[in-house]
């Protein structure tokens, strides 16, 4: 609506709608009494003027109660009913692309339905303007295998995320290249873990070896997590993790 913040919105509108009631409750108390006491219809002209404003202050909460209610709906269909509502309640572009990315990422996290979390993530990237990413569409078009479109969605500085879509992509020169750059500006820790295993895969384990040593110098601990060991002990783990997060779809 008017801030980048979700819960700033919501306060700041629930704030408007109780001072609009206030407003609408005091206004409509004093057009009674002078109407009683001086016996003329002067004011109320104004009064309509105000008692618009306030039911407008009013109504702009209504998408929020809605959206609140669909989050605390244990049944799909009702929660998807709620934020139907709430959409057809939002007038300003901004509050209508937070209801599409709560609608999609209820498709995404709880009905796993990808087609629906796609199509309402789209629409809120078409309407969020200025807002902070929210349902990463990057993501679905991945797990979609539509490479090209993920790796354009990608916010800025995912150079990491860029390379591995491209090794997925079948692109291994570009995969490289893209994290060798990120590692000639900016390097950390999980792009040389990255490199290692793109290397791995294209079978030059002389290189692979040299990254994942550098990996180590730089943060000894990694040999620890979960991740490294996974990347280190699967040349493939990349394409394996897609086709995993795929079935949790039943894309497969």
């Amino acid at each position: 609506m008017f801030f980048n913040d979700v819960f700033s919105t919501v306060v700041i509108t629930f704030l408007i709608s109780l001072i609009s009631v206030i407003i609408l409750f005091c206004t409509t108390i004093l057009c009674i009494i002078f109407h009683k006491k001086y016996h003329t219809k002067k004011f109320c002209l104004i009064y309509v003027i105000i008692l618009l404003v306030s039911v407008f202050g009013i109504y702009i909460s209504i998408p929020w109660l809605l959206l609140n209610k669909a989050l605390h709906q244990t049944n799909n269909v009702s929660a998807v009913k709620y934020y139907n509502m709430a959409l057809k309640t939002s007038i300003f572009p901004k509050v209508k692309a937070t209801m599409y990315d709560f609608k999609s990422s209820h498709y995404f996290v709880i009905e796993k339905n990808l087609l629906l979390a796609t199509e309402n993530c789209e629409k809120f990237h078409q309407l969020k303007k200025d807002l902070p990413l929210g349902c990463m569409l990057w993501n679905m078009y991945l797990l979609n295998k539509d490479y090209d479109k993920a790796i354009a969605n990608l916010p800025k500085n995912s150079k990491q995320i860029e390379a591995y879509i491209y090794l997925l992509k079948g692109d291994t020169d570009k995969a490289i290249d893209t994290i060798n750059k990120k590692i000639d500006t900016n390097p950390k820790v999980w792009d040389y873990v990255y490199r290692a295993n793109f290397y791995d895969y294209i079978n030059r384990p002389d290189l692979s070896k040299k990254d994942y040593q550098k990996a180590i110098e730089i943060y000894p601990g990694i040999t620890t997590h979960p991740t490294f060991k996974e990347i280190k002990t699967d040349k493939n783990y990349f394409f394996n993790k897609l086709e995993k997060n795929r079935k949790n779809f039943h894309l497969n």
